[in-house]
């Protein structure tokens, strides 16, 4: 049983990091929570970013999570497009959630 870990990977080329993807993990019983994940923009629109989502989703089928949640900009077009391709579902909004600029934040699940 899970109990309040974070995953992280990191992808690289040519032993530099142009990517990661972190996690909160509370227990088996709850959903992940996707808190970050970045691309470097020279390496961006190349796979890097589905490949750590699918690296994420084959780490959480061996723990035993069944959902995945993630919050994202709502002007984040490159993002979203990302997480429908894994039909990251719509669940909710936060109005006014980020700042400079300003921006709701789009709630997103996943069943895994």
């Amino acid at each position: 049983m899970i109990k309040d870990i974070n995953f992280c990977c990191v992808a690289n080329v040519n032993d530099k990091s142009i990517g990661y993807i972190v996690v909160s993990l509370l227990s088996s019983e709850e959903p992940a929570e996707l808190l970050s994940i970045a691309v470097d923009r020279r390496f961006q629109n190349e796979g890097i970013g589905t490949h750590l989502i699918k690296h994420l989703i084959e780490f959480l089928k061996t723990e035993g999570i069944n959902l995945l949640r993630l919050e994202v900009a709502k002007n984040n077009y490159f993002a979203k497009k990302l997480y429908t391709k894994f039909r990251f579902v719509n669940v909710g909004i936060r109005k006014n959630y980020y700042h400079d600029p300003e921006d709701d934040a789009v709630l997103l699940e996943m069943e895994i």
